[in-house]
């Protein structure tokens, strides 16, 4: 398989090669008439090995940051940067030799935030003055685990850096964006909650190798599953005391479950850590603290009346808050996570749980009550809206 960026090249040579050819078989002297075939050849078959392009597997975890080029690494480095990392960071350097595969590919899933092509010499592409000296170009990924900042450099034989990609581009890694034309080198930034998996003088291969992967992951930490498993246990018991008919404690109960939640997300943000199992966990306990207690509570208290409009309108902050949470586990990539999109099912349950607190032991139970399926309607579609 050849690279598409590599079509126009190959055709060329391929012109040339078949032309040189042409030439030779009309060429009398056999020393030239051979050097001719062997040139062509040559040409042609270094043209076809350097715009090879193999297929890659990418790690099946995301939470790692995988080499954006072949090559061998140059430097490990701690600096600081401040066009897009903005603080303290690491870098690993990987130079690619001419007889690398040239394909570069996205390190790691994510949203382009951050785009610029400097013009510039062309230093031997090994030389750590290259990154600020030579042509490049820069790009910045916004993704659900931060921001990771990697720059394609051209060297002293490349002139010519190729990129496809644009600012609001969505990303996944190990998927194809570019390449380097004939030997190159790539910087690849990240902040320090990354670990690196890679030492100097190490191959690497692009889209495959882990250079890479979180400090602190939430499964290691041991109060990321207690609060996480609580928030859930609390959901579940306010929906057996619901149907006991004890609603004031099933909905202090809802309101325990925020308090779990809330704990889990600052134990997140204090150790800097996230994971895919979190996210998903997060999403379950959700689901059934803020999605079905919530709910039931609302069927078992005003609408069970109603029969089969009681079932339809109880289950409207379940649907929309499953959607919710699917939307935002979509949307974290690219996205900061204080970024939200919908009212957070969270809140919508907290409105739910307040309101049964307030007024439901306060003579305002009829099942045909002016205030309670508006409210209902109105957070259920806030939880979807945009």
């Amino acid at each position: 398989m050849f690279t598409k960026y590599g079509y126009t090249t190959i055709g060329t040579a391929a012109i040339i090669s078949f032309l040189i050819i042409i030439v030779g078989i009309f060429v009398n002297n056999n020393l030239i008439k051979i050097s001719l075939f062997v040139i062509a050849i040559v040409l042609i078959s270094f043209t076809l090995y350097f715009f090879r392009d193999p297929d890659r597997t990418p790690p099946e975890r995301r939470d790692v940051i995988v080499s954006p080029a072949d090559g061998r690494v140059l430097f490990v480095k701690e600096m600081d940067d401040e066009k897009f990392i903005q603080g303290k960071a690491l870098q690993v350097s990987i130079f690619m030799s001419p007889l690398n595969v040239h394909v570069n590919r996205i390190p790691i899933t994510g949203k382009i935030e951050y785009l610029k092509h400097f013009d510039g010499r062309y230093i031997a592409a090994f030389d750590e003055k290259a990154t600020d000296l030579n042509e490049r170009t820069e790009i910045g990924i916004n993704s659900k685990y931060g921001k990771i900042f990697f720059t394609q450099v051209a060297g002293m034989v490349a002139r010519r850096i190729v990129n496809t990609l644009s600012i609001g581009d969505s990303v996944e890694i190990s998927k194809r964006f570019g390449m380097i034309k004939f030997g190159s080198r790539v910087d690849v930034i990240v902040p320090l909650n990354w670990k690196e998996k890679v030492k100097k003088d190490e191959s690497v291969v692009a889209g495959e190798s882990i250079l890479f992967e979180l400090k602190h992951d939430r499964r290691d930490n041991p109060l990321y599953p207690r609060f996480t498993s609580m928030n859930m246990f609390c959901g579940f018991l306010s929906i057996i005391t619901a149907a006991k008919g004890n609603y004031n404690y099933a909905a202090w109960l809802i309101i325990v479950a925020a308090g779990f939640d809330a704990l889990d997300g600052l134990v997140a943000r204090l150790t800097n850590s996230s994971s895919e199992l979190g996210v998903e966990l997060d999403s379950l306990s959700d689901i059934i603290s803020f999605g079905c207690a919530p709910s039931f509570l609302l069927y078992s208290t005003y609408f069970s009346e109603l029969e089969n409009l009681g079932i339809i309108l109880s289950s409207l902050p379940l649907i929309a808050g499953g959607f919710r949470l699917a939307r935002f586990n979509v949307q974290l990539i690219g996205y900061e996570k204080s970024f939200f999109i919908g009212l957070p099912i969270p809140t919508a349950a907290l409105t739910i749980t307040s309101f049964i607190l307030a007024f439901y032991n306060n003579g305002f139970a009829e099942p045909y009550s002016s205030s309670v399926i508006p409210m209902v309607i109105i957070i259920s579609y806030l939880m979807i809206s945009n």
